[in-house]
């Protein structure tokens, strides 16, 4: 019993002194490593609905890309906020910042990182540098009930019914397209939408949304893509300047707008600017499958569009001078 006690305290004696000399470092590295690997930061995403999405939430489907990234990216943590234009001002204007915003044309953005991502984008453009990717997009088509037997390819209707938003441009779409009517009814998206269901001989200036509700109801439509002019684009844009976090929220952008998760647009029943979106909606397919000419600057002030709002009824009442001074504002 002796020996034993005796060999028992040699090994005891010779693990205290290893652990003491060796031991410490590398149990130093083990717990860097582990919390390298489990926590890389909370980034907040804020996200602002400015135009009628097609089908479901805009916000949901970001969240659900979180969630995808997180599980690829381990120790990131998102956090999506939904906000209305007036919280999210508000809430800057109290000097609260998100490290990423999802945003359309009508929002003031009080600062931004320059994107490295190779996507195609005139809209979020300054000096040839890119701030604003579009993550998924609308748009606008010319629409008739198929029992109206109406001519949607002509240029001159007797009547055309107008969706419009606080801050879109859909008589632009129209005035680019050189379509007139005798007569532009201009309502807000759900009124135009029932003014449509519920008329005769009429035209529908109309989006996706539209699209998915005359769907959802059973009428035959017959439609045609406008492709002169869009501004339904809902954008993301670095809004931190925190240097730890710029890597992954550049991966996290690249990720948004991958393949992989453009692919899956047809859920929201959204539009990709990146790549073909297989839709059960054949209407909605065809307006996939056009890309607009021109746009506005994603940065564009509350004061411009609401003044080319303006401008376009004018112009398509024919006030020639509208048109070109909008067309100047293009790009």
């Amino acid at each position: 019993m002796k020996i034993i006690r005796i060999i028992f305290g040699v090994v005891c004696s010779f693990c205290i002194v290893f652990t003491g000399v060796f031991g410490y470092k590398k149990i130093g590295q083990k717990q860097k490593t582990l919390l390298q690997q489990e926590y890389k930061g909370i980034y907040t995403i804020w996200h602002i609905d400015t135009f009628e999405g097609g089908s479901g939430s805009r916000v949901q489907f970001l969240l659900n890309v979180c969630r995808k990234f997180e599980k690829q990216n381990t120790g990131t943590i998102f956090s999506v906020v939904s906000h209305t234009t007036t919280s999210a001002e508000n809430a800057m204007n109290n000097g609260e910042v998100p490290d990423i915003i999802s945003y359309s044309l009508g929002i003031k953005i009080p600062s931004m990182v320059e994107i490295n991502c190779g996507c195609r984008n005139k809209g979020g453009k300054i000096d040839d540098k890119l701030y604003a990717v579009p993550w998924c997009r609308g748009g606008y088509a010319l629409i008739s009930k198929a029992s109206d037997n109406i001519d949607i390819s002509k240029k001159n209707f007797e009547t055309i019914i107008v969706s419009q938003n606080t801050f879109t441009q859909p008589l632009i779409s129209l005035l680019l397209s050189d379509i007139t009517a005798n007569e532009v009814i201009l309502k807000k998206p759900l009124d135009a939408y029932i003014e449509f269901v519920n008329s005769k001989n009429s035209v529908f200036l109309a989006t996706q949304r539209d699209l998915v509700r005359l769907a959802n109801r059973g009428i035959e439509i017959n439609s045609r893509p406008l492709t002169s002019f869009n501004d339904l684009y809902q954008y993301v844009s670095i809004t931190t300047k925190q240097k730890q976090k710029l890597m992954v929220l550049q991966q996290f952008i690249n990720y948004l707008v991958s393949n992989q998760i453009q692919s899956n647009l047809n859920s929201i029943d959204m539009m990709s600017e990146y790549t073909n979106v297989l839709s059960e909606n054949i209407h909605i397919s065809n307006l996939q499958n056009t890309s607009a000419e021109k746009t506005l600057s994603a940065f564009t002030d509350n004061a411009t569009l609401l003044n080319l709002q303006q401008l376009s009824l004018r112009a398509v009442n024919g006030d020639l001078s509208c048109k070109d001074k909008i067309k100047k504002m293009l790009i």
